[in-house]
């Protein structure tokens, strides 16, 4: 039988001691512990950016943690505070949809593990560029004269930018000729008196108003008739009279066209 000796200690091969406080009596932790304690919440992240902004979508970017502290498992994206996407975490970029123009957003990206996550700051302000405006409603017309109509209207539904002026536009009932009839800016009461010399009484026109933001483009309200008014008949000639006996004569009148 064999002996061994560690330190002051002597034993047995075949029945081995182990010298106390040495590092084989201490415990080894398992793998899974170790991974466990490896996973936490990422670190800091930076604020994502913004590019490619167009009037109703953008593109933001971002750099994955630089401590990650495990597996990124996905991305939150909140628009203006309010979680608006969420992409695998292998995502590094992702087109929003869904803006309103000219409005102002910011955006953060939150990097997730399975423990938890962590919250960019936000990025830069952006406004997006102006657009056509939308809702143009259709002008309330009124004929009090022959001559004349009198168009009203309302502010469109989103001016989407800031409104520039108002095109009041007119064509004969009918036909596709269009004549533009006025403007009027938007801080003036939305209101236009059409007394073309054009306008004739008792003749059926149509009008529209096209509503117009800087740089942003413009769009129009739908067609509206109205008739004017009639009025007495104008250039009435005298007529022809022809003596037909003592006791009869013969009136003619010239025909009339409107």
């Amino acid at each position: 039988m064999g002996r061994w000796k560690v330190g002051h200690l002597w034993g047995d091969i075949s029945s081995p001691a182990r010298a106390r406080g040495s590092h084989l009596d201490r415990p080894r932790p398992c793998r899974s512990a170790i991974t466990a304690a490896a996973v936490g919440r990422p670190g800091s992240i930076d604020p994502p950016v913004l590019f490619e902004i167009h009037s109703r979508n953008a593109t933001v970017s971002w750099s994955p943690p630089s401590r990650p502290y495990g597996i990124v498992t996905h991305y939150n994206i909140y628009q203006n505070s309010q979680l608006s996407a969420t992409v695998p975490g292998n995502s590094t970029s992702l087109t929003l949809s869904g803006l309103e123009p000219y409005q102002n957003y910011s955006i953060q990206v939150e990097a997730c593990t399975e423990v938890g996550c962590t919250l960019s700051a936000d990025s830069h302000s952006i406004r997006t560029p102006p657009a056509p405006p939308e809702g143009v409603v259709a002008p309330r017309l009124y004929s009090d004269t022959p001559t004349s109509v009198l168009l009203t209207w309302e502010p469109p539904v989103r001016a989407n930018g800031v409104l520039e002026n108002y095109t009041v536009e007119r064509r004969a009932a009918g036909t596709q000729q269009i004549s533009t009839v006025g403007t009027v800016l938007p801080n003036h009461t939305l209101t236009y008196l059409d007394s073309s010399a054009a306008l004739s009484p008792w003749g059926s026109y149509e009008y529209r108003v096209v509503a117009s933001t800087k740089q942003g483009g413009s769009n129009s309200s739908q067609w509206e008739r109205v008739t004017t008014r009639p009025s007495r008949p104008a250039g009435l000639h005298p007529p022809d009279v022809l003596v037909m006996g003592p006791e009869s004569v013969q009136v003619g009148f010239p025909l009339m066209f409107h």
